[in-house]
């Protein structure tokens, strides 16, 4: 009886104690939640696919140089009918002619809905034909709009059937060593991949291009990433990856170089304002819009008050045709020569022809 009621009282005491125990095992145990505004390392999923859709695979042919030609495997040449001609000919090797025309490929990211495509003037340099395929594999052939070698940097134009998922630029002054960046790109003809890291440095000089600025990336990174984006946390590009540090074998070190978004902007966005000048004005391309373009009006100086604003472009001047800003520069020269006090400007705004009259500051005395 005695063991029995011993028994019963340690058995008493284990089901107050065991409860309160677990309970405080399992508030251990369980993860606390996330301070406001603290940052977490979870997915990216969320911010990558809206995004990825933007970002194209670039492909060049080229006709390979005679230094390149000399090291290629030549076709054997026997005489028709040998053991040896029908031999290589059952293999169909590839002749001399095939051999010479070599493919290379890159990344690029559409930057303008109608399909126009950031990428590096290296990725297309020589190419006799370029292709841009799509995320959905849709294939484009693509056209050179502009392209600059000091900063590396090229825009090409492709003809979609629909507007074009597109992205927007974001600003690399403000990206700080440490925060998180994504690279996005073509790796080794692999397709679009999505690679992760930090920005770990800036104004790097590389001995690359005469503008030498990059941000050092490190992200994993291989051969046809070139010309890829690189994103910040908000799906902004700050970012153009145009190297990748390799000590040997052309393979990744996971060190990448890119060009800043604020040094890439100044180099193609007057290219794409100028093509937006001229779809508005029923043009294609920029350099089929004839005048001078209008991109800004200066308060104080003759233009505000004859009523001129930014995107006009002016085709003529006292009924006198006007093909370029040069043009229209040396023509007024001439008014305030011969004693004008205004003048009449044929404006093109928005693809309707309007007369404007412009009134001519005073001569300066010498």
């Amino acid at each position: 009886m005695r063991q029995h009621n011993l028994w019963s009282g340690v058995c008493l005491a284990m089901s107050l104690v065991l409860p309160v125990a677990c309970s405080a095992v399992w508030a251990m145990e369980a993860p606390a939640p996330p301070a406001a505004g603290a940052p977490m390392l979870g997915s990216f999923a969320f911010l990558i696919e809206p995004i990825k859709p933007s970002v194209v695979n670039i492909s060049t042919t080229r006709l390979g140089s005679a230094a390149n030609m000399q090291q290629l495997p030549q076709r054997p040449q026997f005489p028709p009918g040998s053991a040896f001609h029908d031999f290589f000919q059952f293999f169909n090797l590839p002749s001399p002619q095939q051999l010479s025309h070599l493919t290379a490929l890159g990344s690029g990211f559409i930057i303008d809905s109608p399909g126009y495509i950031v990428t590096n003037n290296h990725v297309i340099r020589n190419g006799t034909n370029i292709a841009v395929t799509l995320q959905d594999g849709t294939t484009l052939e693509a056209k050179l709009m502009c392209h600059d070698k000091l900063t590396d940097l090229t825009l090409l134009k492709v003809n979609p059937d629909r507007p074009l998922p597109h992205v927007e630029w974001g600003d690399s002054g403000k990206a700080k060593v440490g925060d998180w960046v994504f690279c996005v790109g073509n790796p080794l003809g692999l397709g679009g991949t999505v690679t992760a890291g930090i920005l770990s440095a800036r104004s790097r000089n590389i001995r690359q291009v005469s503008y030498d600025d990059f941000l050092k990336i490190d992200a994993p990174i291989n051969q046809g990433n070139s010309g890829g984006p690189v994103f910040d946390e908000a799906g902004n590009v700050v970012g153009i990856t145009t190297a990748i540090l390799s000590p040997g074998g052309g393979g990744s070190v996971g060190i990448d170089f890119a060009i800043p978004s604020d040094l890439a902007k100044p180099v193609v966005g007057p290219e794409l304002e100028s093509l937006d000048i001229a779809r508005q004005q029923g043009f294609d391309s920029p350099h089929k819009l004839h005048g001078a373009v209008v991109t800004a009006v200066v308060p104080g100086r003759p233009a505000g008050p004859s009523g001129i604003q930014a995107g006009d472009v002016i085709v003529g001047m006292n009924h006198a045709p006007v093909a370029k800003p040069k043009e229209l520069t040396e023509a007024i020269r001439a008014a305030e020569k011969k004693g004008r006090k205004a003048v009449a400007l044929n404006v093109n705004r928005g693809g309707q022809e309007q007369f404007l009259r412009m009134v001519l500051p005073p001569e300066q005395p010498s």
